[in-house]
């Protein structure tokens, strides 16, 4: 009996060997598979635009093609062997191939993993974030507070500034208030910040990491929501994070910019839009998103992108982080954002500490910011319980729901009218003509025929089956709304110390990243002058030519007034109109503004600035 038992613990203990020998073996795959998949990107970006090794484009790119996930057949220097003869791999890409059995050197240990379940963090974290720190490094040692040696560039080939944009997804403006990412305070010190940002309406993800490159209103570059309709394209609901047609994307980004008026380079990792070459100057390196890779690898590369000798230095630089918009989405207590906040303020510590060790941390203009807030959520609705029975519409989720005419014979009022006042206080309903004008939504079909706008803490579903049961908190809200706001950073030779600006909306940021980059004007949304204030050479600014504002027709009429029932500020608004319409005309003096697209009303002593209406839509 006993030697059977031993025999039987012989054969478990060699059984349980064998399964973690497995197990990290398949953890070592995954990690190369990982990095495969990055490099082969980065490569395959490299051959379809061309980059420094142009006369290699429309080569046979075999496995090198971006976006598949055969394995490589190279490890290292070796990968050399399979590129056409007096192609060179880039010293930031060589660094990601695969090396057997360690990993490359200076690899940071976790893999960040996408988030889908109910309490999402970081299990391969420790409890102590600063645990996590790989080199000998005091905490914030890169921190000048004085300010003596902030902007000084020493280092030779850097007369001309990088522009590094980082965007940091998710990250609310109330999260500064809990003091734990202190690299961004301490950071700012010498150089500025604001004291909000307010995103673009809808206040999601895709929409205003695009407008922050363009300028542009979400109407104008066209990406109105992560998800987006347009039957000329597609005939489904696509999401812009992993459709194929680059047609969805309008706008000229600082990318495309820099790279036509330089002919400079720009690399870009994860950052959104990067990958659709919608103007015929995509950025040289532009990688597949992928959520497994973690935080200090993309700041490990714009590193090594920033030390790269003058020449093959890329002088734009975009970077995206899908945190802290992942625990955002699914946290169930403030203790779990705290942990991943601590875990930022670590990460961007590193960043800032291994820039400066390197010299190159004064010689570049850093930017970092993030797209909008998070708010929690309390009603959900489904669209097709609002909408029983009708046939011919397709419904886009968020919490602004968009219904579209896709076959239906009813019209966008009637679509409307049938769920106005079914939600109480809990949501509003809009057609693309009674849309506020100062939400910039109304000007292209992609925003839908009908809008639910939900107020903080709704959103809406299709229906059930299509909710994600584990999200917790979202965001798209009217940019007004507090909780939608978000952060902005910057420090450099050209950036001005001590300043903190006013909010200011994302719609702003285009002007300075071109007045930065010693580029032309662009033509966007933003006001030329608005963030002056954070360079310390501005440019100067002529005076906008004024137009004088017509005089409104006589068929334009006050809003008429409806009401659910709730609405407290009904019968004043009604009261205001009503002494509007009876009061005598003032002689108040037509304004003069910068656009033609206004006109005016004079009541009692007050003028009234309206937009124009023409052609079924607003121009603004």
């Amino acid at each position: 009996m006993l030697i059977a038992a031993i025999i039987l613990l012989s054969v478990l203990i060699a059984r349980i060997a064998d399964v973690r020998s497995e197990t990290q073996a398949n953890m070592q795959q995954a990690t190369n598979n990982m990095r495969n998949m990055l490099v082969q990107s980065q490569l395959g970006q490299l051959y379809q635009s061309g980059g420094s090794n142009s006369h290699f484009a429309g080569a046979d790119q075999g496995w090198l093609q971006n976006g598949q996930n055969s394995e490589m057949p190279c490890s290292g220097s070796n990968c050399e062997n399979f590129l056409p003869e007096g192609f060179t791999i880039p010293p930031n890409i060589k660094r990601l191939l695969p090396t057997a059995p360690s990993p490359p050197p200076g690899a940071p240990p976790a893999v960040r993993a996408q988030i889908y379940g109910p309490q999402p963090k970081r299990s391969d974290e420790p409890d102590d974030p600063s645990s996590r720190r790989n080199y000998p490094k005091s905490r914030y040692s890169w921190r000048d507070s004085a300010c003596n040696s902030v902007g000084k560039c020493k280092l030779p080939g850097y007369e001309k500034p990088p522009l590094v944009i980082m965007s940091f997804d998710g990250f609310s403006r109330e999260y500064l208030d809990r003091g734990i990412v202190k690299s961004l305070d301490y950071f700012s010190e010498c150089g500025a910040r604001a004291e909000r940002v307010l995103p673009s309406y809808p206040s999601r993800t895709f929409p205003n990491h695009y407008t922050i490159v363009t300028g542009l209103y979400p109407e104008s570059h066209l990406i109105v929501d992560n998800n987006v309709f347009d039957p000329s394209i597609s005939p489904n609901l696509e999401s812009m994070k992993n459709t194929k047609y680059k047609e969805f994307w309008g706008g000229d980004p600082i990318w495309s910019v820099y790279k036509r008026e330089t002919g400079g380079i720009a690399y870009c990792f994860f950052y959104l839009g990067c990958t659709y070459n919608t103007t015929g100057y995509a950025p040289d390196i532009a990688p597949q998103f992928n959520p497994n890779v973690p935080f200090r690898e993309i700041m490990n590369t714009v590193i090594e992108w920033l030390r790269a000798p003058k020449g093959q230095r890329p002088g734009v630089i975009t970077a995206y982080f899908d945190q802290p918009d992942n625990i955002g989405h699914y946290h169930k207590s403030d203790d779990q954002v705290n942990k991943e906040l601590s875990i930022l303020d670590d990460d961007i510590d590193y960043f800032l500490t291994t820039l400066h060790d390197s010299g190159v941390l004064d010689c570049v203009n850093l930017a970092i910011l993030s797209d909008h807030g998070m708010q929690k959520l309390d009603h959900i609705y489904y669209t097709d319980n609002m909408y029983p029975g009708v046939k011919g519409i397709v419904s886009a989720p968020g919490v602004v729901g968009r219904i579209y005419q896709n076959g239906t014979d009813k019209s966008p009022d009637a679509l409307a009218n049938s769920v106005s006042c079914k939600g109480d206080e809990n949501y509003r309903t809009f057609t693309r003509e009674t849309l506020p004008v100062r939400k910039h939504y109304a000007k292209t079909p992609r925003v839908g025929d009908v809008l639910l706008q939900g107020q903080p803490g709704t959103s809406f579903c299709v229906n059930p089956d299509q909710i994600d049961p584990w999200i917790t908190n979202d965001h798209g809200y009217d940019f007004l709304t507090e909780s939608m706001h978000t952060v902005f950073f910057a420090r450099g030779p050209s950036i001005k110390q001590g300043v903190t600006l006013p909010a200011f909306q994302n719609i702003e940021y285009m002007n300075l990243w071109t007045e930065l980059l010693n580029l032309k004007y662009i033509p966007n949304n933003g006001t030329i002058g608005a963030l002056h204030d954070v360079l310390k050479n501005p440019p100067i600014v002529r005076p906008t030519k004024r137009i004088l504002v017509p005089e409104c027709p006589l068929s334009l009429k006050l809003p008429e007034y409806r009401s659910c029932g709730k609405c407290e500020n009904y019968y004043e608004a009604r009261s205001i109109g009503s002494s509007l319409l009876r009061c005598s005309l003032s002689d108040l003096k037509p304004p003069s503004v910068s656009s033609n697209s206004f006109c005016f009303m004079n009541y009692c002593n007050n003028t009234l600035i309206t937009p124009l209406k023409q052609k079924g839509m607003f121009n603004f």
